[in-house]
């Protein structure tokens, strides 16, 4: 089973994500600017744009989507989580399930994650910033600069009361 489930991730990464060529593409939802040549060369340099950033070392794309659909040969589901490290570069990185809880709406589908995961203060800091923090970690970064603690990062719809997601259609959070 455990060899099966490798060769069928596998197959699946080299069917829909092969490393060696551009899988997607970008087009303009108005058919009049998809058949505009200066549009279609626009919509190509950002995704020679997007895969340089998905396929740079930095971002970690090919092993976590790998890892992803091993999970998904497994059991069914996975979770591949895009970050940015701001003004840098993406990253990606595979979660595994028993970090997760997933919710769906009134018509099944999915609108909401969260995950409960643990970061050290030192790990915290790198993340967040100290002045992010609540004194009780940031006051840990000298004496004990490995001990963990438990953030919950959770996806949902956004209800549009506040104002600094405005227009987005979902929100995100970290809580300690």
């Amino acid at each position: 089973a455990a060899s099966a489930c490798e060769r069928a991730a596998a197959a699946m990464e080299s069917e829909n994500t092969p490393r060696t060529q551009i899988w997607h593409g970008l087009a303009p939802s108005d058919p009049e600017l998809a058949e505009d040549p200066k549009w279609q060369r626009w919509c190509e340099a950002v995704v020679d744009v997007m895969f340089k950033a998905r396929y740079s070392p930095y971002a970690n794309f090919a092993s976590q989507a790998s890892e992803s659909y091993m999970s998904l040969m497994a059991f069914g589901t996975q979770a591949l989580f895009v970050d940015e490290i701001i003004g840098r570069h993406l990253r990606y990185k595979s979660i595994h399930l028993s970090e997760i809880c997933i919710a769906e709406n009134a018509v099944g589908m999915i609108d909401k994650v969260h995950r409960k995961f643990m970061l050290t203060v030192r790990q915290a800091i790198q993340k967040f910033g100290e002045d992010a923090l609540p004194d009780s970690i940031r006051n840990l970064k000298e004496r004990e600069p490995e001990r963990q603690f438990e953030f919950i990062h959770a996806v949902k719809p956004n209800d549009y009361n506040d104002p600094d997601v405005k227009g987005m259609a979902f929100c995100s959070y970290y809580i300690v």
